[in-house]
């Protein structure tokens, strides 16, 4: 038919698609005037942005989206994972050869897409989207604590790209298959662990993948927001213990490398189940001391 036949060129020609997916509730809430200025930035930038939103009942934030530019779909499964891949589908469907998946506040990121998409033109798979050291001194320093701790380990243990807690990722084709294919409908599988599943799959089917740090300011109104803010934090804390707590047990079978994931390990297993912010602060601390003899520097 005519309409599929669109459909199947929709992003050809184009450099690269961004991808990503909202959920909101509040047409106030700083995140979702934040990733309305993300859509303005891909529209301005002459490049497709594909929002996959899940908002319950929420025909405004798709309406708001739209009319900024943004291709909209409906979530059919609401998710992290689960709307990326959608998104991804939908844009591969269409044509595109590169993606670039990333969260709906992160304002600056149509800026940095066409260089990510020579990075993946260049010949990688999969494209490790990471922060510059001016990037991580504008997070809310709990999260810059939490997230650089948990890169160094990462790519220590795993050999990851730096920075791998930053959430972008640049896709080629094949890369993107990655994504795809990831288990994201199997139980406690539908959440950030797909950043890094990914990867590891990718390089494990011979694929390339490579990291690339670029100056993505956080936005002061999210700085203002959550610093300081015990909810935040704690969840920064649950992201940490979610996130390595799967990926350790994979780490590299080097001596350096497991040293690091027993460390890891043991430490995470004096965590309770629901901890507080002052039980992860604690956490955090005992962690850095016990891993700064592998080399761990605590940010200044």
């Amino acid at each position: 038919s005519l309409r599929s036949l669109v459909a199947a060129v929709e992003f050809e020609g184009a450099p690269i698609v961004g991808i990503t997916g909202t959920f909101y509730d509040n047409p106030k809430a700083v995140r979702f005037e934040l990733s309305l200025e993300n859509t303005e930035r891909w529209r301005d930038a002459g490049l497709p942005l594909v929002v996959v939103d899940g908002s319950p009942g929420k025909d405004w934030v798709a309406a708001a989206h739209r009319e900024r530019g943004a291709i909209v779909l409906a979530s059919e499964v609401n998710g992290i994972a689960t709307q990326r891949q959608q998104g991804a589908r939908h844009a591969l469907n269409g044509g595109a050869e590169t993606l670039l998946t990333h969260e709906p506040e992160k304002t600056m990121m149509a800026d940095f897409a066409e260089s990510i998409a020579d990075e993946v033109r260049s010949g990688t798979d999969i494209v490790v989207v990471g922060r510059t050291k001016e990037s991580l001194d504008s997070l809310p320093p709990y999260q810059r604590r939490t997230e650089q701790l948990a890169g160094w380990i990462l790519e220590k243990g795993l050999h990851l790209p730096p920075d791998a807690l930053a959430g972008p990722r640049g896709y080629s084709v094949a890369g993107a298959q990655t994504l795809l294919d990831y288990p994201s409908k199997e139980p406690d599988m539908n959440n950030w662990i797909y950043m890094y599943q990914n990867p590891l799959d990718a390089r494990a089917a011979g694929l390339e993948v490579s990291g690339k740090a670029v100056d993505l300011i956080y936005p002061g109104a999210m700085v203002a927001e959550e610093t300081g803010d015990e909810g935040f934090d704690r969840k920064r804390g649950d992201q940490f213990k979610l996130q390595l707590g799967y990926l350790m047990p994979m780490a590299d079978e080097t001596p350096e490398a497991q040293a690091i994931a027993g460390i890891v390990m043991d430490s995470l297993t004096t965590l309770s189940e629901k901890p507080s912010r002052d039980e992860y602060t604690d956490f955090f601390g005992h962690l850095e001391e016990n891993l700064a003899p592998h080399g761990y520097q605590v940010a200044a």
